[in-house]
């Protein structure tokens, strides 16, 4: 089966995740320019790829959109992280702190809802999320200096934003 899937979120979220993949910031925009498989990483096709469906299989779970888009992209953000926390030396997670960013992450999309209505969407979204970890523990499999080096891009950028804080869980290992 073949789904038609709305990339656009999903390259913004691979993005934020995968920054060694971002172009520089003095790189011009290809405007309009169709990327080839041949042009990607097999890191990177995996990311869109698992990204993507789980971004589909999301929108009959959470309509509104105002709430989707910022959900899934913490969800790319905290996958990826506990990732590299996981499976590269220099990182660990702070399992207290994950608790809390998904807890944050998950209330928006609750508002609203009456308890017997809650748990099945906070069941999907935990299925979803952790398909998601699977697609970057693959990331992993398929380039390991690679994902670790953008592993060490994303926490430098989530700790130096100010905003960073919000979805930051990993921490240099001691």
């Amino acid at each position: 089966m073949h789904r038609k899937l709305t990339l656009i979120p999903a390259l913004v979220a691979l993005g934020l995740a995968c920054p060694a993949i971002a172009q520089p910031a003095d790189a011009p925009a290809p405007a309009g320019k169709k990327i080839s498989r041949a042009e990607t990483t097999l890191s990177t096709r995996i990311a869109v790829a698992v990204n993507g469906h789980v971004l589909e299989d999301l929108k009959p779970v959470i309509t509104d959109e105002a709430k989707l888009g910022p959900l899934f992209l913490r969800m790319v953000l905290v996958a990826k992280q506990e990732a590299v926390g996981a499976s590269c030396v220099d990182y660990s997670v702070d399992k207290k702190r994950q608790v809390a960013v998904m807890l944050g992450s998950l209330a928006p999309a609750l508002e609203g809802l009456e308890k017997d209505k809650a748990q099945p969407v906070v069941n999907q979204i935990l299925r979803h999320y952790h398909t998601m970890l699977a697609g970057a523990l693959a990331q992993h499999a398929a380039d390991p200096d690679g994902f670790c080096a953008a592993g060490k891009d994303l926490y430098e950028r989530l700790s130096a934003d100010a905003d960073g804080d919000k979805v930051l869980i990993l921490t240099p290992a001691t």
